[in-house]
């Protein structure tokens, strides 16, 4: 009852004290309490305790299943990426684009129904900066269909083929593809393999030579988390990017984060900050503790400026 009304005065201080008596099942609930609070570490401890501890081999091989996610998780978050978000906006789901103000340097993004001028079609579609070329999603032909990549080139004055984007399958949905101005690196987000909850942001690079993508690789945190996160999006020139995600948020709202790309990945040091510290960079728990350089947050925000206004 205590965990469904997610009662964080008595939970976690029963809870331990009942594991501290071996009653029965106290580390598989401390487990999910952890986890229901994004303390993976702590989560995984648990779930390894229950899984020495119990009898029943088929909540032994379910604690299992969430062991593997809780370290999974937790990696992810001693590898966090230092990242200084410059805002953020909850608006409607259905009109996230609308905050992607990002100029014309990046070309355009849109839902495939307002591109098209098909309101039936699902998906997103990425216009590249020159308008030769487009990446989209769109249903494939199984029998359960999915949402699939596809790209498609202009030639003179008409557009060729459509090509399906081929070198990897994620077993799932992949859609709200992102071309960098380099021709050669895509971001999308996908529900299927290598996601660790709904849509997950995704990076690919074309190998020149034969078309093909390279394997994806989920970018990690903050930009993902256990909820939907997807839409990535990069101006170069103003040194801006864009994501959105639903994490905390109510059904129907989703928010738009601003940030600025690195240059260079900077990792979370957890021997120096402390986990918690790690967890609240990883969950983006607070914008302004992310705001570090007060030079480099002012030139993010004229830029922003001038692209909004």
């Amino acid at each position: 009852y205590c965990i469904e009304t997610n009662d964080t005065v008595d939970v976690e201080e029963m809870l331990e004290f009942a594991a501290s008596r071996k009653i029965v099942k106290a580390h598989w609930y401390l487990g999910q309490w952890y986890y229901m609070q994004q303390d993976y570490s702590l989560a995984s401890e648990n779930y390894a305790a229950f899984i020495n501890e119990t009898k029943d081999d088929s909540l032994r091989h379910l604690a299992q299943q969430r062991l593997n996610q809780c370290d999974r998780l937790d990696r992810m978050v001693r590898n966090s990426e230092m990242v200084c978000f410059v805002d953020s906006f909850v608006v409607d789901k259905e009109a996230f684009l609308s905050v992607y103000r990002m100029g014309n340097d990046v070309g355009r993004i849109a839902t495939c129904a307002a591109y098209f001028g098909d309101g039936a079609l699902p998906g997103h579609v990425n216009e590249t900066e020159r308008g030769m070329d487009i990446y989209f999603s769109d249903e494939n032909d199984a029998d359960e269909p999915l949402l699939k990549l596809y790209s498609r080139s202009k030639l003179g004055d008409s557009w060729g083929r459509v090509q399906p984007i081929t070198g990897f399958d994620t077993k799932g949905n992949d859609d709200y593809p992102f071309m960098l101005a380099d021709g050669v690196t895509l971001y999308f987000a996908s529900d299927g393999e290598g996601s660790i909850g709904g849509y997950d942001i995704f990076v690919s690079r074309m190998d020149t030579e034969s078309g093909r993508f390279f394997r994806p690789d989920n970018i990690g945190m903050p930009f993902n988390s256990t909820a939907n996160d997807y839409m990535m999006a990069i101006n170069e020139v103003a040194n801006l990017g864009w994501f959105a995600s639903d994490r905390n948020q109510p059904e129907g709202k989703v928010c738009v984060y601003v940030f600025i790309p690195n240059s260079e990945k900077m990792r979370v040091d957890v021997s120096s900050m402390g986990y918690a510290k790690a967890l609240e960079i990883a969950n983006i728990s607070s914008i302004a503790a992310t705001q570090g350089d007060a030079g480099l947050l002012r030139d993010a925000q004229r830029q922003m400026a001038l692209l909004l206004y």
